[in-house]
């Protein structure tokens, strides 16, 4: 990273001008590199999704997305959904559980249907048909743009956050629908891991750096406060 400040654009998380350009970052997907930002303020890195033309809506459309139709069983989906129950304060109360980019369901279905309402968010066409087949109640367009007319008990986004291009919207359009005393689950690639520390030193690509997929690296310090 360079040590220039761009004072013409904001930072796409806290919207703070205190911005380092930095780097190019080759796309693994379109023939092209991506500017690295960092902000000094909250410590997060993005990338600009307007860098280049790209149409995000026939981008996750790309059949190249579409992933399996059957229901596979998975240890991790089932500890993760174990996790969830023992933070819940009334166990036997029939939920509303939201899945953020849920894809064809399959940690949704690790959740009992019979005793619990099933939701997912998913962009991708193919695969929302796919979880709407399962009987699992899909929305399927970008979170910001939904009017949603329930709460949620649970809202959960593995490996979410990473690719909006505007994450505060997102982030308030979460808590707006989730319950008082609800849980929210996000799981992220984290910026401030030794081994993306180590890869950049070398000039090493970290294979999170997949611009217009992933656009956004944020730090601790910065979901913390926000959602604190």
């Amino acid at each position: 990273m360079n040590n220039k400040i761009n004072n013409t654009k904001k930072c796409n998380l806290c919207s703070s001008y205190n911005i380092k350009v930095g780097k190019k970052v080759q796309s693994p997907f379109i023939d092209t590199k991506y500017t690295l930002y960092f902000c000094r303020e909250c410590k997060s890195y993005y990338f600009n999704w307007d860098e280049y033309e790209v149409d995000l809506q026939e981008f996750y459309n790309d059949d190249k997305k579409i992933w399996n139709e059957e229901f596979t069983y998975s240890k991790y989906w089932a500890r993760q959904v174990k996790r969830i129950n023992k933070l819940l304060l009334d166990k036997d109360r029939r939920l509303n559980i939201l899945d953020i980019g849920c894809r064809t369901g399959d940690f949704l279905l690790h959740w009992d249907k019979s005793k619990n309402n099933l939701y997912g968010v998913e962009i991708n066409k193919n695969n929302a048909d796919i979880a709407k087949k399962r009987d699992i109640n899909i929305y399927n367009n970008f979170i910001e743009e939904i009017d949603f007319d329930i709460e949620f008990d649970i809202i959960t986004c593995y490996a979410i956050l990473e690719h909006i291009a505007n994450p505060r919207i997102v982030l308030e359009k979460i808590t707006s629908i989730l319950k008082t005393n609800g849980i929210l689950v996000i799981m992220i690639p984290t910026i401030e891991s030794k081994l993306r520390e180590k890869l950049d030193k070398k000039n090493i690509h970290w294979h999170m750096y997949s611009p217009p997929e992933h656009l956004s690296y944020y730090s601790r310090s910065f979901l913390d406060n926000y959602m604190s």
